[in-house]
């Protein structure tokens, strides 16, 4: 079996109770248990909780910043910025929620996996309307080349990442605040 902390603490607050010293303490603990033993500091820090009359071998609960701010609420505010504005900075956020800069982060990329680009916030991931239309397009294209009505499929190139449009899209001038 493994000792925890806790049961470590038991074991001082026991040679505590006995009247053995800090040092006679931590010297059992040391021939017993070796290098999974606690330090000497340790042993010297939970004698001065007990003399100071703690009979809790329990962590005290702490206060503090929560554990983290990644919540629901802050994810959907965050989301609802972006719809507003798509070209929100993350100054901005931070500014209108009061986050932090690495939760933002966190919204941003894990939770609504948008990434920046030229300047504005763009779903990484195609919902299916998108994926079907990419397909679909994909499709006329081929058709029309099989047919013979277009040769414009040699002025397509592709990529890893590709972008294909169905428009004339913004240039990166045009795109900027």
């Amino acid at each position: 079996m493994e000792l925890n902390r806790e049961h470590f603490r038991a074991i001082i607050f026991h040679n505590f109770r006995r009247g053995l010293s800090r040092q006679e303490c931590f010297d059992e603990l040391n021939s017993l248990y070796s290098d999974k033993a606690p330090s000497y500091s340790t042993v010297k820090n939970w004698y001065n909780e007990f003399n100071r009359g703690r009979c809790s071998i329990q962590d005290e609960s702490r206060a503090g910043r929560p554990k983290s701010v990644v919540v629901p609420e802050k994810v959907n505010a965050v989301r609802e910025l972006i719809k507003q504005d798509r070209h929100v900075t993350y100054r901005e956020i931070e500014a209108s929620l009061d986050i932090s800069m690495t939760s933002i982060n966190k919204i941003l990329h894990e939770h609504l996996s948008v990434k920046k680009i030229c300047s504005r916030w763009i779903p990484h991931n195609l919902t299916n309307a998108q994926k079907k239309a990419r397909v679909d397009w994909c499709k006329e294209m081929l058709e029309k080349y099989i047919q013979g009505t277009s040769k414009a499929v040699y002025n397509i190139y592709t990529g890893d990442e590709s972008w294909i449009y169905a428009y004339e899209p913004e240039t990166k001038q045009q795109s900027t605040v």
